[in-house]
This record gives structure tokens, sequence and C-alpha cells, in this order.
């Protein structure tokens, strides 16, 4: 087991006077202070946890002052987006030495908004 002291608290507090982007730019800082304490050979992971179970994160960016997007992989490869108020939102962060086989690791993108395009107006 790994007992390695946590610089941080063991969760992520959310103010309610906090945007997205401030609780984004909050999970950005944790991640990197745990990439520094990480071993060779291991990567460190996000999870979700919500209605739809526990996901593993690839994307979480604002959508919105409140809200986050947060784009999911399941265990079986499916992908799921998930929009939710940032106040309903639970997050852990989890590092694991990955199995032979498994597919490279890919990096968590957070904080990027999709920029969307409003439809043509018809005239």
């Amino acid at each position: 087991m790994d007992f390695r002291p946590t610089p941080t608290p063991a969760f992520l507090p959310y103010k309610m006077d906090r945007s997205a982007s401030d609780f984004i730019g909050g999970i950005r800082v944790r991640l990197h202070l745990i990439e520094h304490r990480k071993k060779a050979g291991e990567v460190v992971r996000i999870f979700y946890g919500g209605v739809f179970g526990i996901l593993r994160v690839t994307r979480i960016s604002p959508a919105g002052d409140e809200f986050l997007s947060i784009a999911t992989k399941a265990d079986d490869g499916s992908a799921r987006e998930i929009v939710a108020p940032v106040s309903q939102c639970a997050f852990m962060f989890s590092i694991v030495t990955p199995a032979a086989g498994d597919p490279p690791e890919e990096r968590v993108i957070l904080g990027f908004m999709e920029s969307r395009q409003p439809a043509p107006q018809a005239t």
C-alpha cells in the first residue's frame, strides 16, 4: 500500500462563490501536486462519481458559470458527456500502475471550453 503523505486536502471543497473555472483551477493545482509525487511507471487518473456510477474522466471544462461539462469513459469503452452543477460533482484522484496490455494512458484535458457556433438565422 502507498501511504505517502498528501500535502493537500483529501477532497476539493466547493465554495458557493466559486465559478466553474475556479473549480477547474483547483483540480489543475491538485493534479500538478499529485503528478510530482508519483513514481516512474505510475499514472494519475481522475474519476467522477455521480448518478451513472464511477467513471474515468477524459475532459473537464466549464459549461457556464456554475456547471461543468465532463467527458467520461466507462470500463467497457463507452463514452458519456455529463453536464452537472459544480456543487453536485465529486472527483477522486487515483495513482495506479497500468497492467501489461492496457491501452496507453490518455491525458485529462482541464478547462478548455469548446466553441459552439450559433445556428444560422433564417432570413
